[in-house]
């Protein structure tokens, strides 16, 4: 009796260090695949040009700001100026020295119609450069 307990014993010491290599083998397994399809596979999803020419513009109206890290980007369309420049006008709100919400709007004129570069030449962009720098000299609060 005792050896027949005995091999039942073995039997099942070794049928469950099997079932417990196969379960780690196969879990590992599953886990490595779906990280490389959820994982590897997806693409980042990309930024429409108008999205960029928006944060560029943002980017550019911050300095003017008394609170540059508040501003929300509330709405943006694009047109031509006369000349052909692609221009981006950018409404907004940020918070002004008080802590209240305030609107604002800027506008940003690009050297091609696709791009994200600023038009120096370009009046808008000149005047935020002329408020942002009265802004650093203290002239501004």
């Amino acid at each position: 009796m005792n050896n027949i307990l005995n091999n039942h014993l073995d039997m099942n010491m070794k049928s469950h260090s099997v079932y417990k290599a196969f379960t780690l083998r196969t879990l590992s397994a599953i886990l490595i695949s779906s990280t490389f399809l959820f994982g590897c596979n997806k693409e980042a999803p990309s930024e429409s040009i108008k999205e960029k020419q928006e944060r560029v513009c943002a980017e550019e109206a911050k300095p003017a700001l008394d609170d540059p890290q508040s501003l929300e980007v509330l709405s943006s369309e694009t047109f031509k100026a006369n000349d052909g420049t692609p221009r981006l006008k950018l409404s907004y709100t940020y918070k002004n020295r008080m802590g209240g919400r305030q609107r604002g709007e800027t506008i940003c004129g690009f050297t091609t119609e696709g791009g994200t570069e600023l038009k120096q030449s370009d009046m808008y962009n000149q005047m935020n450069e002329l408020t942002r720098k009265a802004r650093e000299a203290g002239m501004l609060k």
